[in-house]
């Protein structure tokens, strides 16, 4: 009788299918660039038939009951188990994957017929950037029938990068008509990164060619991050002769990031030569930054040349905050070898701010050498505060037998000190 009832059952699954299937109108066709209509989100990609299933994950039924009618459900329920949460919502997940590796245009139509919003958004969020790889212009039509979002603007992103690859133009052009927003940016952004990882020069020429401001500062530095790859003198010498102001100034940083990952050298000799300014200030921070984590005594060195001037100072405070995270007694052992002065206490005062919660007592040792009264001060009172963190007996001690002002020791040692 059981044997019986499952053939009657496997039949029955076998004409849904068919009808389903005959139903079924044609496949995703690839779009033309330009922004969709309300009438087009919703119905953007056609509906295909449910794909010839791999064998489903633990946990998911067989896709043979695909054809049971409600399709969500039965992605859900084997055996009649009731749906549970997000255990089977990965599961679901999981299963589109392992079908889409076969043919996700198709598993897109089954994604559509899904009546759990959650599940359908997931599934088509989950299918775009899968067809993106092998189809962006196809995957670029089905992301705009998405729900507005940060998911589908991150979409937008991953599909124009994908397309700029074989067609930088195009992807462009497609990410230029989405409606203005954050998907937008993110699109023109990524279009032009592969645009110019490919012929930078060309993607340079076209952003000089687009409206000033924060978007176009900020693919000014998409530009030249890209460019460096290839021809870091060349990206420099781009940005400062057709860029001015903040574009030049996000331009030259990502350079110099991007320059000093590869050659920490040649990106501070870049750096160094620059004239006078916010810009090479900038740059100088970015080579730092780095540079410090890489190689902190080569990049101390290079500090240590600079002639006394705010921007030693703020450099030498840069250094230290990476140096004193990784390596301490490194850094405490340069510091030791500095003369006293401005540059000295700007970089003691940043030791002092990474140390004072793993050795408040070395922090305050440390804190009462800045000569300057005003640094000095605030150091230690915001030592002691980290000091009382961690150890508030240790650190009312200290307090009462410092040399602290009278005014500071009290605001330390009353109640909420």
């Amino acid at each position: 009788m059981k044997a019986l009832t499952s053939k009657l059952f496997l039949l029955a699954s076998g004409v849904a299918l068919g009808l389903l299937i005959s139903r079924a109108p044609s496949i995703l066709s690839p779009r033309a660039p330009g922004p969709a209509t309300v009438a087009e989100r919703e119905s953007v990609v056609p509906q295909a038939t449910p794909p010839h299933a791999p064998a489903s994950p633990p946990g998911v039924p067989a896709a043979a009951s695909w054809a049971a009618g409600d399709l969500d459900a039965s992605f859900f329920s084997a055996g009649g188990a009731a749906r549970s949460g997000e255990k089977n919502r990965q599961q679901l997940q999981a299963f589109i994957g392992s079908l889409a590796a076969r043919d996700v245009v198709r598993v897109i139509g089954f994604a559509q017929q899904l009546t759990n919003h959650w599940e359908k958004a997931k599934a088509l969020q989950q299918l775009t950037r899968r067809l993106s790889a092998n189809d962006p212009q196809a995957a670029a039509k089905l992301a705009l029938s998405l729900d507005p979002g940060r998911e589908r603007d991150r979409l937008f992103g991953v599909v124009a990068s994908a397309w700029g690859v074989g067609d930088p133009t195009g992807a462009v052009a497609w990410a230029q008509n989405l409606p203005t927003g954050s998907g937008h940016s993110q699109a023109v952004e990524q279009a032009l990164k592969s645009w110019a990882a490919s012929d930078p020069q060309a993607a340079a020429d076209y952003l000089l060619t687009q409206p000033a401001g924060n978007l176009f500062n900020n693919l000014a530095g998409t530009v030249t991050s890209e460019w460096a790859a290839s021809d870091p003198v060349g990206a420099g010498k781009w940005a400062l002769d057709k860029l001015s102001g903040q574009a030049q100034n996000d331009a030259v940083s990502a350079l110099a990031v991007a320059w000093a990952r590869r050659s920490p050298v040649d990106a501070a000799t870049f750096a160094a030569n620059l004239p006078p300014g916010p810009t090479q200030d900038t740059a100088v921070s970015s080579v730092l930054t780095p540079w410090a984590n890489s190689d902190p005594p080569s990049a101390a060195n290079w500090v240590s040349q600079f002639p006394e001037s705010k921007l030693r100072d703020v450099s030498a405070q840069t250094l230290i905050v990476s140096w004193a995270i990784s390596d301490p007694a490194g850094a405490a052992s340069w510091l030791e070898g500095l003369s006293a002065g401005s540059t000295r206490d700007a970089a003691v005062g940043a030791f002092v701010g990474v140390v004072d919660h793993t050795d408040p007592a070395a922090a305050a040792s440390w804190a009462q050498s800045i000569a300057d009264e005003k640094q000095r001060l605030f150091r230690l009172e915001s030592t002691a505060r980290a000091w009382m963190d961690v150890d508030q007996a240790g650190a009312l001690a200290w307090v009462q037998d410092s040399t602290l002002p009278a005014d500071v020791k009290k605001r330390l040692l009353g109640p909420g000190g």
